[in-house]
């Protein structure tokens, strides 16, 4: 005798609603926003792949998840550099290993944002070139930042990343106030706003 159940998950209905692409991408557009989600379905099938691998879909995922992403982790500062200290359990839990840098213990740094698999920190040595009056002869203080995923990042999944990376800060003496954005896509720091703090 067989279970009810196999049967029905074997039905010609079932086995119809399988064959419709746009069933089946809105049925996928449900899962879970694990980062084990998408691919353990794209090995499921060439078909299936090709739809969780779509811009569109990806697309329509980010968006439904925009308001519950899980909490991958956290980074913490230490004498010998940032460590990433993971919070899911596997298939999910990212490796500690691979996230942690290695920092001069002599060397100054600060942690100021991280986001969407980014992390931003200011230190001497730098991947990205720091707006004019950040560098060590200028007087700029940055107070917060901020990186995101660049508007034309669709899956994330090449080497590059596009992304883009905003500070906020004042001068030295607290003067002038002022917020600028960084376009890894077109290598440029763009001023936003410039601010006259007057004394009080």
């Amino acid at each position: 005798m067989t279970d009810g159940r196999a049967r029905r998950a074997g039905s010609p209905a079932a086995a119809l609603v399988l064959e419709d692409d746009d069933l089946l991408s809105e049925i996928l557009l449900r899962l879970p926003p694990a980062p084990s989600s998408l691919p353990r379905v794209s090995v499921v099938c060439k078909r299936w792949r090709s739809i969780v691998l779509d811009a569109g879909f990806l697309r329509c995922f980010r968006a439904r998840h925009r308001r519950n992403p899980p909490l991958l982790g956290f980074f913490s500062k230490h004498v010998n550099g940032l460590t990433f200290t993971p919070t899911l359990e596997p298939p999910d839990r990212i490796a500690r290993g691979p996230a942690s840098v290695r920092l001069d213990a002599a060397a100054k740094c600060r942690i100021l944002g991280c986001r969407h698999g980014l992390v931003l920190f200011l230190y001497p040595t730098r991947r990205v070139a720091v707006p004019p009056g950040f560098d060590s002869g200028g007087s700029a203080v940055a107070y917060h930042g901020a990186v995101i995923r660049g508007s034309s990042d669709v899956h994330g999944g090449g080497r590059s990343v596009p992304f883009q990376v905003v500070l906020v800060g004042t001068d030295e003496g607290r003067t002038r106030a002022f917020a600028c954005v960084y376009s890894s896509e077109a290598g440029l720091w763009v001023f936003l706003s410039l601010i006259w703090i007057g004394s009080c």
